[in-house]
């Protein structure tokens, strides 16, 4: 019963409305060949980045694999260790401990949900709960804020694909560090993913 309140909590947790809604506007940084947009959050010297692509695969395979892609538990840049704590098919709980060369480790647990639909919309959103994770280290800096969302709408025999990516790293860390890996990370991702979803 305790691991069913859990997941509950947890997943109410990841859909919080005011998690993704920001009232800013995007400022396109690139057109092609997948537009890139980015904007600033509220309390953060970091920003937030959108992907937006078309693909023609379906929204539910693209979904699957986007889950899977993200709650994955080798392969993942700059990442030392990851665990999966919880997993009951639509929602699965990870531990991440990050490992950097130009800034000290990170750790954080991450809530993953998916909404997988064969007709409409479909949804993938992740954001931290560290409620959910170890007790925190001295040797690590707890990576507080971070959170994306995969939002797959059918267009015709298309897909188009939205993503959008935030992290505040914490610390000590100059922002300029951070921006240029983050603009990067939130592209390799969506390629990432949707290679992943070609290849089923």
């Amino acid at each position: 019963m305790h691991l069913i309140v859990v997941m509950v909590l947890a997943q109410t947790a990841v859909f919080d409305a005011d998690v993704f809604s920001n009232p800013e506007p995007w400022k396109e940084l690139e057109a092609t060949p997948l537009k890139l947009e980015t904007r600033p959050v509220k309390g953060s010297k970091c920003y937030e980045y959108r992907v937006t692509t078309e693909v023609a695969l379906p929204a539910e395979r693209v979904c699957r694999a986007a889950f899977d892609y993200v709650t994955r538990l080798s392969g993942v840049k700059n990442v030392k260790s990851a665990k999966l704590l919880q997993d009951s098919g639509d929602v699965r709980v990870l531990y991440m401990q990050t490992d950097s060369s130009i800034v000290s480790a990170r750790d954080y647990a991450v809530t993953v949900v998916k909404r997988c639909s064969p007709t409409g919309t479909s949804y993938v959103r992740a954001k931290t709960t560290n409620e959910l994770a170890p007790p925190a280290s001295a040797d690590l800096v707890r990576l507080e804020s971070m959170w994306s969302s995969w939002t797959l709408e059918p267009v015709g025999d298309k897909t188009r694909v939205v993503f959008t990516l935030f992290s505040d790293p914490a610390g000590s860390v100059p922002t300029f560090i951070v921006h240029g890996p983050q603009r990067s990370a939130a592209k390799d991702t969506v390629t990432g993913a949707l290679a992943a979803a070609a290849s089923q």
